[in-house]
């Protein structure tokens, strides 16, 4: 919420669309490494972040919570509002 809040633009990625509030997905996945608690190596470390950003997504979508979209080489993420789903 916080990235989305201080990094989010208004975007329309579907063209006939509405337009929301989406931020560039790597800057989610900074933040959540950065509050993600993760024990062993440097290495060990990384790659459970990775595999827990990963589920958390998926987690995220299934649950019609978020949508992304790749636009202009950039991977976009946003909440999903109720009344938005697609």
């Amino acid at each position: 919420m916080t990235i989305l809040a201080d990094h989010g633009r208004d975007e329309q990625p579907y063209a006939d669309g509405p337009t929301v509030r989406a931020c560039n997905l790597d800057l989610v996945r900074a933040e959540f490494c950065r509050q993600y608690p993760a024990e062993g190596t440097g290495r060990q470390k990384a790659d459970a972040r990775r595999k827990a950003f990963k589920r958390s997504l998926l987690d995220a979508q299934a649950a019609n919570l978020i949508q992304m979209r790749e636009t202009n080489d950039v991977q976009l993420v946003w909440l999903i509002k109720p009344e938005m789903d697609r």
